[in-house]
């Protein structure tokens, strides 16, 4: 594998702007470089890239569930940054079809380098509370290297306070004093809350004023904070970043208790019904754009071709058959890249539920909280970025808001608060595309983000200006309305690059997808497609 120093002669000119030549701006040589070095990952090599950069959060995890380890950990942090910056660089899935494994891969590795840092940045200890109930440390270090939610493992602590999920037996609290905006303290009991019996400085409600908030917390004009506390101690030269205080606010917790075989069984059937889904959905893309956009070599105006000069028919088999308008296929492909991330992640995560719980590993509840929740019923933006679409970086986006604010000596719990943790994941979601060829236009991937962010402070807006919450069939309206909008372009960047026709799951054509897409083919929806 070429050196990293081959980089250096890309780096004398950087552009500062993204631009179709340069559409990472001052990364593009970055990008042109892991292009034409990578190397293809192959069973061979795949270690290298799939096994080794992750193996030292093994270790990391294992330390953060010990006193005194932060030197250590601080030390392996930066060999895993090494380690992924190697695999990021060196090795790429260069077949067309399996482009989106790329992203895919990108985002992982980023999201992997905000946990090194993290658990090196940490002050510990990190005690699983499933330990207490018989958790093999094995699994509790496992569990801390893939539990992104940070489900059930309480605060995230960089001064001298113990993590609540580190205090199982610990002696009772101090009256708590009342904090700004905030509840009364309340006395520990067995040690759960805070020793130093100060409030929490949390409310009670988001930052749309809903009870079990969906949303980092933003200072309301009129009602309590949201749910990420900041506090300062000692010399202040150390802070306390807090998130995912009361995680019932934000995320889906089950309302049905379950034995180990209806888990099981449930988890079955959903990792079957996700494949079903994901599977015909691109089978039918391929089948519909097999000469535009189902192919993983998408011709040039590709989606432009499949959207508008296509004459596709519903029914076209029945007396009622109808030609479909193009802006009904432009909804539909809209629709057909959400709810392929959607499945495809979803499906992953039950599969995993499924093995885990099955096994005898994992305890029941701990796999109960499903991902996403019921984003299609979100009436504003808060909930379905809240409780939905970035549920599983939420703990990154506020850990390392609240971080970076303090760092600059800005109010953590500000307005600030909510642009950074957009900014971040328009930023994780666009520079995962790093090793992509084609590449969807990494700005307007962007954009939408930071869009969606801009459109959860004009609800805040709203709320303070009128002193309602954006909520009910109105709420619903205007979230779809906005998304899909701000949306309208995303068929086009990923269709153009040849996500539509990529092999996420094995294709073949006596696949349970293939046999469904044909039959819709026959009796739901064809094409006539146009002459290029």
């Amino acid at each position: 594998m070429t050196g990293l120093s081959s980089l250096w002669p890309a780096l004398s000119s950087l552009p500062l702007i993204p631009s179709e030549s340069a559409p990472f701006g001052p990364l593009s040589p970055l990008h042109e470089y892991i292009i034409a070095h990578a190397e293809d990952i192959t069973l061979s090599n795949a270690v290298y890239a799939l096994g080794i950069p992750f193996a030292p959060l093994a270790l990391q995890a294992f330390l953060l569930q010990r006193e005194g380890t932060r030197v250590w950990r601080g030390a392996i942090a930066v060999l895993g940054l090494v380690l992924i910056l190697r695999a990021w660089t060196g090795y790429r899935m260069t077949q067309p079809e399996l482009n989106a494994y790329n992203n895919g891969l990108g985002v992982t590795y980023l999201h992997l380098m905000g946990k090194y840092v993290e658990f090196g940045l940490l002050r510990g200890p990190i005690v699983d509370p499933y330990t207490a109930k018989g958790r093999h440390w094995l699994v509790s270090m496992f569990d801390l290297c893939i539990n992104s939610r940070w489900v059930g493992l309480g605060d995230v602590v960089l001064d001298q306070k113990p993590s609540r999920a580190s205090k199982t037996s610990g002696t009772k609290g101090t009256k708590g004093t009342k904090g700004t905006n905030g509840t009364n303290g309340t006395n520990g009991t067995n040690g759960t809350n805070d020793t130093n019996g100060t409030d929490e400085m949390n409310g009670t409600k988001d930052m749309n004023g809903r009870m079990n908030g969906h949303m980092p917390g933003v200072d309301e004009t009129n009602g309590p904070k949201g749910d990420v506390e900041v506090k300062v101690k000692g010399d202040g030269d150390m802070v306390d970043v807090a998130a995912g205080v009361d995680q019932s606010r934000w995320l889906p917790m089950p309302t049905v208790r379950r034995t180990r075989s209806q888990a099981t069984l449930r988890h079955a059937r959903l990792t079957a019904t996700r494949y079903l889904v994901l599977d015909t959905m691109l089978c039918l893309l391929r089948s519909l754009g097999k000469s535009t956009i189902g192919r993983p070599d998408a011709p040039p105006n590709a989606t432009h071709i499949f959207i508008h000069k296509n004459v596709y028919t519903f029914l076209p088999r029945s007396t009622l058959s109808v030609q479909v308008h193009p802006w009904v296929v432009l909804l539909i492909s809209e629709l057909c890249i959400g709810t392929g991330v959607w499945q495809a992640l979803s499906l992953g995560y039950h599969f995993f539920a499924m093995l885990c719980v099955g096994s005898g590993l994992y305890e029941v509840d701990a796999w109960e909280v499903d991902f996403f929740d019921q984003w299609w019923k979100a009436d504003s933006l808060l909930e379905l970025w809240g409780r939905g679409w970035h549920q599983i970086f939420r703990h990154h986006f506020l850990f390392y808001s609240a971080l970076l604010l303090r760092t600059l000596g800005l109010n953590p719990r500000g307005g600030m608060l909510l642009p950074l943790v957009f900014i971040q994941s328009g930023a994780l979601h666009a520079l995962g595309e790093l090793a992509m060829s084609p590449t969807p236009d990494p700005s307007l991937i962007f954009l939408f983000f930071v869009g969606s962010g801009l459109g959860c402070a004009a609800e805040i807006l709203f709320r303070r200006i009128t002193g309602r919450r954006v909520r009910g069939w109105t709420g619903w309206i205007w979230t779809w309305t906005v998304t899909l909008t701000m949306a309208s372009w995303a068929p086009q960047v990923w269709f153009d690059a040849g996500m539509g026709g990529s092999h996420l799951l094995p294709v073949s054509p006596w696949s349970p997808g293939s046999i469904i897409a044909e039959a819709m083919r026959s009796w739901v929806i064809d094409v006539k497609e146009a002459t290029q």
